[in-house]
């Protein structure tokens, strides 16, 4: 037992000699008396025993329960709230298409009766234009140098016997001579007669073209088809008269005369 008492006495001194007790690092030793030195001196070895017993069991019992650290408060911050707007959404960029729009549907009614309606508008409105001349193929010695040359100067087309002046010719005599069943057609243009069945084959728009003036006054139709023709030199040698007035008969000449 002494020596397991003096194992624990040298083990205290060496732990204290090597790791001192706070309480013996803070607080300063009085500097002891010379009178009181060598007499404590004993008596010191002799509570060394005691103290470092109870030393070393403070000191086990300190440093195998660590002090607790006190808690640290936590504080829990809440995440930043972003109260910035979200950025606008980019635009559509406009497409180079046009938008159709869309009609109403006309009505039954409206739609069965438009194209007539259009029609009598198309037809009310639309100007009077002279009908296209329709070209034929001319045969040959027919052409308008033949016939220049045929109607020449001193040149008879009439289809009358020689020598025989300038007719007065009357809407009776006209409407006979429609160049039919071997009659010779008769024209009228501005108040001229012409014989026109000399000219029929030499003619551009071709014979049924020129017979539409044939036995009538063919003034009007001449001007919506081609006003610029100098007839009067192209014609000169078919001018049968003059257009005159029918004469009158003896019941009016009597009439006339009892007035």
């Amino acid at each position: 037992m002494a020596l397991v008492a003096l194992s624990l006495v040298l083990a205290s001194v060496i732990y204290l000699v090597i790791r001192p007790p706070a309480w013996l690092r803070s607080a300063p030793s009085p500097s002891p008396s010379p009178s009181t030195t060598d007499k404590s001196h004993n008596n010191d070895i002799i509570d060394d025993g005691d103290n470092n017993s109870s030393n070393s069991e403070s000191e086990t019992s300190t440093t195998t329960t660590p002090r607790a650290s006190p808690p640290t408060p936590s504080i829990m911050l809440s995440p930043p709230v972003n109260t910035m707007p979200p950025p606008p959404r980019p635009m559509r960029p406009p497409t180079l298409s046009p938008i159709p729009t869309r009609t109403p549907a006309p009505p039954r009614a409206a739609a069965s009766l438009g194209p007539t309606t259009t029609t009598t508008t198309t037809a009310a409105r639309r100007p009077l234009t002279s009908p296209q001349r329709q070209k034929v193929t001319l045969q040959v010695g027919f052409s308008p140098l033949d016939w220049a040359r045929i109607s020449g100067s001193g040149a008879d087309l009439r289809g009358l016997p020689p020598e025989t002046p300038l007719l007065r010719v009357t809407p009776t005599m006209l409407h006979a001579h429609t160049g039919r069943d071997g009659v010779d057609a008769w024209t009228v243009i501005d108040g001229k007669v012409y014989n026109i069945t000399p000219y029929a084959r030499f003619h551009p728009g071709g014979v049924p073209e020129l017979m539409r003036g044939a036995a009538r006054n063919a003034t009007t139709l001449f001007r919506q088809v081609h006003p610029w023709v100098n007839y009067e030199s192209m014609l000169a040698a078919c001018l049968v008269g003059l257009l005159v007035n029918e004469p009158r008969t003896a019941a009016e000449k009597d009439l006339d005369a009892m007035d």
